[in-house]
């Protein structure tokens, strides 16, 4: 069976206009997201602001100013991006956003039952699921 024809080059959503370059990207990061960008990764992934806040280890009351600054902060920006990140490998992989979202929800065998989003609330869980991606991108039994 064929796999659909998706290809994402850079998690788009996270940004006010598309990066063209890694560079690009590090200097949007640095300067820190707008709080658009996480309204839409909340809005992509289904799930509410302050579950996303929770995903992201930003506290409630940060979460608060920053929504009143209207801007994240660099390691804040770094996490949301990570995510997003994540969400776009999982529809090139899966072939929808809807399949990819049901998919980071669920609870995964190969991550001790957690499901993938819970487990890259870090760097190194962010990158077990990407390696779990690729093992389904490749037909290897996971």
């Amino acid at each position: 069976m064929a796999k659909p024809s998706i290809r994402v080059s850079e998690p788009a959503v996270a940004y006010t206009a598309r990066p063209k370059s890694t560079a690009e990207v590090i200097v949007q990061l640095k300067s820190g997201l707008d709080m658009a960008a996480f309204d839409r990764l909340s809005r992509r992934l289904d799930i509410q602001p302050s579950e996303l806040a929770d995903l992201t280890h930003i506290a409630r009351r940060t979460f608060a100013r920053r929504k009143q600054d209207g801007r994240l902060q660099l390691a804040e920006s770094e996490r949301v991006y990570r995510l997003n990140r994540l969400m776009d490998h999982a529809v090139e992989v899966l072939g929808s956003e809807s399949a990819a979202r049901a998919w980071l929800k669920s609870p995964a065998r190969a991550l001790s039952g957690i499901t993938p989003l819970d487990h890259s609330d870090t760097e190194i869980g962010a990158r077990e699921v990407e390696d779990l991606l690729g093992r389904l991108d490749h037909g290897v039994f996971s």
